[in-house]
């Protein structure tokens, strides 16, 4: 299962999000990732009524070897 970090979220403009989203590169090909990047958006959207034409998510797939939880490597 791959392991899946959000690492930040800025505000460039009261209404343009910008998401940056670290997983693992063990199994996510790309239907997923748009799966992610659109719920991602629509959440935004309903719980902060952010306009989805101006939300910004970005997926950067890590090597599992350069992951580590709890001082220890994946």
């Amino acid at each position: 299962m791959p392991l899946i970090f959000l690492s930040e979220m800025r505000f460039r403009k009261r209404d343009t999000p910008f998401v940056s989203l670290l997983i693992t590169d063990e199994v996510a090909t790309d239907a997923p990732k748009a799966g992610v990047i659109n719920q991602i958006t629509e959440t935004l959207r309903t719980t902060l009524g952010n306009n989805p034409a101006t939300t910004h998510i970005a997926i950067q797939e890590v090597p599992v070897a350069a992951w580590g939880i709890g001082g220890l490597p994946c």
